[in-house]
């Protein structure tokens, strides 16, 4: 073959062997010099490879990739690769989803003071994701972040600020009943008192008539002014109306169906709850990484309570398995 065919043959093949991936010229020329850096194991640079790996800069967009190159930046104390390394774990971004790993990372990355990573620590906290629940250190880690300039932890401080407040209320009346109710019973065996019998409710009808509110407001997933409910049965279902919802920048539209059940003449009820997200109006210029784990439609976290009247006007929840609640009408 002479050297003519040769050459017409290798400009015929080019476009066959040119790569898939086309970009931003000076994003790709900005990609060698960094890989160049990273060879020389220069945290920053390892940490940029990460970072345009996750983003598409440069070079196709690679998860697993941006993973590998944070990974190496976090191990050399980058606390903004540790960060995004933790963040990967616990959303399973590039790698397998790791609450455990989630955790050290992020905890590596807040001690170091990275607002960011604060955030994510003290909701793992909240939620007891992959640690044991601990709102105390959740509030503590959220003022950091919000003193870090972070501005999803705003709400979140007084969020967990309420909730440990209505907690140690909570305890309070407790201790108090308790108190009463060992009281009661001394008077009763001084003076041979009969045992009472538990209390026995109406509880279907009692729950039906409505009004329910907790802090003062409707609550969405039992029988109030913000919900249509019918009986089925021996069950009640409810539909809630639109109800928003600020997750930092981000506004939230959502309405609730839930269904009460297993509900007996003791006063014990069972409830079960959905979220369906309408619209997500989102800031475009701010960071609303706090909610793109959210979609529209109907959300796949269901919320279980496990509830029972203590009067005709006041019962008692346990959300979760964790959270106690106190609701009244």
């Amino acid at each position: 073959m002479n050297a003519v065919k040769i050459i017409s043959l290798v400009f015929i093949l080019l476009p066959a062997l040119a790569p898939a991936y086309t970009g931003d010229y000076v994003w790709e020329e900005k990609f060698k010099k960094t890989m160049k850096l990273a060879k020389d194991n220069n945290p920053k640079a390892l940490y940029s490879l990460g970072d345009m790996f996750e983003r598409g800069r440069g070079t196709p967009k690679d998860l697993e990739q941006a993973a590998i190159w944070y990974s190496k930046a976090a191990a050399k104390g980058h606390k903004k690769a540790a960060f995004k390394l933790g963040l990967a774990y616990l959303k399973g971004l590039g790698v397998t989803a790791d609450q455990m790993q989630a955790f050290k990372w992020l905890q590596l990355s807040a001690a170091k003071g990275y607002e960011r990573a604060q955030f994510y620590l003290a909701e793992m906290f909240e939620n007891g994701l992959g640690v044991t629940q601990d709102l105390e250190e959740a509030l503590r880690l959220y003022i950091q972040s919000r003193d870090g300039g972070y501005s999803p932890a705003i709400t979140r401080v007084e969020r967990v600020s309420n909730s440990l407040a209505h907690m140690a209320e909570i305890v309070k009346k407790e201790k108090e009943l308790k108190s009463k109710a060992a009281l009661a019973v001394k008077t009763r065996a001084t003076h041979a008192i009969p045992q009472p019998t538990a209390p026995q409710f109406d509880t279907l009808t009692i729950l039906i008539q409505g009004g329910w509110m907790r802090k003062q407001h409707p609550i969405a997933y039992m029988p109030s002014k913000t919900t249509e409910c019918k009986t089925t049965g021996t069950m009640i279902e409810c539909l809630s109306e639109q109800q928003t919802r600020n997750i930092g920048t981000t506004q939230i539209k959502f309405n609730t169906k839930a269904v009460l059940y297993n509900i007996k003449d003791s006063g014990e009820f069972k409830i079960s709850y959905r979220n369906n997200v309408s619209d997500i109006d989102a800031k475009e210029d701010q960071d609303n990484s706090a909610t793109h784990n959210i979609d529209l439609g109907w959300q796949d976290m269901e919320h279980l309570l496990d509830c029972k009247l203590l009067t005709a006007s006041e019962l008692s929840c346990i959300k979760n398995k964790t959270r106690k609640l106190q609701i009244v009408r």
